[in-house]
């Protein structure tokens, strides 16, 4: 077992291995929060079972293109591997982008039990790819859920993760014609929206870094020229 960095590959031909994997989200357009734990390194764990070597890989991803190139950074690491199966959760753990990969092994058997793992880890933005080398003795459905899930469990044991970074619940009123430039402010924040509403004006509840408020207040007054207010909830 070992502890590493996956550096990016520019290699052509591996995109294959997700070019269909199947996006959802659970939240809203912003899957970005602010207090969750997320990996701050990438550690392995290599084990045998039943004659088929399991090499899990775990690590940060925060978007879509990290996941694609740790991704892809395995496969041309293990390129004589049979199957290379991963999930992945980008944002946090309850509301993030998440996808997974079966990669050949029958459906459910590989992809499903790593996104579970990852899913019930608690941890947010982060990736897990499993590498398998068939070792000529068939594990059944359930005998491949265990290895995939198990083995990646492993790797959750001995990930590094930063502490959380304290957020704050805020509610923002701005006219209708300035919706648009609030929201492109608020993505730059890492904001993440809980809430909004449409009445006399748009009104929006996010969650933002707390040490951010004071600069998002005085930009938000630029813009909108008094015309929009921040409220911080008692």
């Amino acid at each position: 077992m070992s502890s590493s960095v996956l550096a990016t590959s520019d290699a052509t031909g591996i995109d294959q291995r997700y070019s269909g994997w199947q996006q959802k989200s659970a939240g809203s357009s912003w899957t970005i929060d602010l207090s969750y734990p997320v990996p701050t390194d990438s550690v392995r764990y290599d084990t045998v079972i039943r004659k088929s070597r399991f090499i899990a890989i775990t690590g940060p991803a925060s978007d879509i293109e990290a996941v694609r190139a740790f991704v892809r950074n395995v496969s041309v690491e293990f390129d004589d591997a049979r199957h290379i199966c991963y999930a992945h959760i980008t944002g946090s753990p309850d509301a993030g982008v998440r996808a997974s990969s079966d990669d050949g092994e029958p459906q459910g058997t590989a992809g499903k039990p790593i996104l579970n793992v990852l899913q019930h880890s608690g941890i947010g933005d982060i990736v897990a790819v499993v590498v398998r080398y068939f070792g000529g003795v068939k594990l059944g459905a359930g005998g491949l859920a265990r290895a995939y899930g198990g083995s990646v469990a492993q790797t959750i044991k001995l990930l590094p993760v930063t502490t959380p970074i304290a957020s704050t619940e805020i509610s923002i009123t701005a006219p209708f014609a300035l919706e648009n430039d609030v929201r492109h402010l608020l993505n730059q924040y890492r904001a993440v929206q809980t809430d909004s509403s449409y009445a006399n004006a748009w009104q929006i509840h996010c969650r933002i870094a707390t040490s951010d408020i004071d600069a998002l207040s005085t930009t938000l007054a630029t813009l909108g020229r008094g015309k929009i207010k921040l409220t911080v909830p008692d």
